[in-house]
């Protein structure tokens, strides 16, 4: 039997400009293979985090929000925003 892990969402400051590279710990969908592409985007995964399945950079125009929910619709869920630059 498997045990269910329940993950805190976390409180994060996220600045208020719309550019940005940022790295956030995600949960990955559990049929997917490879990363979607997300319009005015750049995206790249490691296998490594502290909460989720791997850590995402996402670097682009617009905001986090904007990207997250986009990361959502595609499955993709958006754990904590670890490093904005």
């Amino acid at each position: 039997m498997t045990a269910l892990i329940e993950r805190p969402a976390a409180q994060t400051h996220i600045p208020s400009n719309n550019t940005g590279n940022y790295f956030m710990e995600v949960l990955l969908p559990v049929d997917s293979s490879a990363l979607p592409a997300i319009s005015g985007w750049t995206l790249k995964l490691w296998p490594a985090a502290t909460f989720g399945d791997a850590t995402l950079q996402a670097v682009g125009q617009g905001s986090v929000s904007e990207l997250t929910a986009a990361l959502h619709h595609r499955g993709i869920e958006a754990l904590t925003v670890v490093a904005h630059r």
